[in-house]
C-alpha cells in the first residue's frame, strides 16, 4: 500500500513538473477488451516501450464499475483541483 502511495506521489510530481501537455503529443493508445464472460472482463493495455499489460475485473456487485479514462488528463485535472495535495 505504501509503495502504491509513493508511486502515486512521484507520478503526481512528474506531472506537476512537466507542466501542460504538449498539443502535438500523440494520444495514448486505447485498451482493448480481449475477454468478456459472466466471470470476468479482461483488457489488454498497451504500454509505450514495454510489453502490454492486462487488466482484469470480476463482478463485484452493483456498486463497482469499470470506467475507461485518459490517465494523463485525469491526473492533471486531479492535481489542478486538489489544493491540499502535498507539494
Amino acid at each position: 500500500m505504501l509503495t502504491r502511495l509513493r508511486n502515486g506521489i512521484l507520478r503526481a510530481q512528474d506531472l506537476r513538473e512537466s507542466g501542460a501537455a504538449s498539443p502535438t503529443q500523440r494520444p495514448s493508445m486505447a485498451c482493448e477488451l480481449v475477454e468478456l464472460s459472466a466471470k470476468r472482463a479482461t483488457w489488454r493495455v498497451p504500454v509505450p516501450n514495454q510489453a502490454d499489460c492486462y487488466l482484469k475485473a470480476e463482478p463485484g456487485g452493483p456498486e463497482r464499475f469499470v470506467v475507461h479514462i485518459d490517465a494523463e488528463t485525469f491526473y492533471r485535472r486531479w492535481l489542478e483541483t486538489s489544493p491540499t495535495f502535498p507539494k
